[in-house]
């Protein structure tokens, strides 16, 4: 299956990344961490998140609040990741 990041959602992750690196060392790259593993979980069961919208799904992270949006597209082959967002986050 194919994952694809809009450009904004690879921007989102990536300034994630440096602010928790700045933050304590190698906190980013375990968040990092984090998302890929979400990923590869999304990748296996796509539909097993709860609908975050109408053609949207959203897949909580275990360590850190954050979410990852994505959408199914065509036949289940690809997946849209809309970005990596805060838990309280409604956009």
């Amino acid at each position: 299956m194919e994952i694809r990041f809009l450009e904004i959602a690879q921007i989102e992750l990536d300034e994630t990344v440096e602010y928790y690196n700045s933050e304590s060392v190698g906190l980013g790259d375990a968040f990092l961490l984090e998302v890929l593993n979400a990923i590869e979980r999304i990748k296996r069961f796509p539909e097993a998140w709860h609908p975050f919208s109408n053609n949207t799904r959203r897949c909580q992270l275990h360590r850190f609040p954050f979410g990852i949006i994505y959408q199914i597209e065509g036949s289940g082959r690809k997946i849209a990741d809309r970005g990596v967002r805060p838990q309280h986050s409604t956009r």
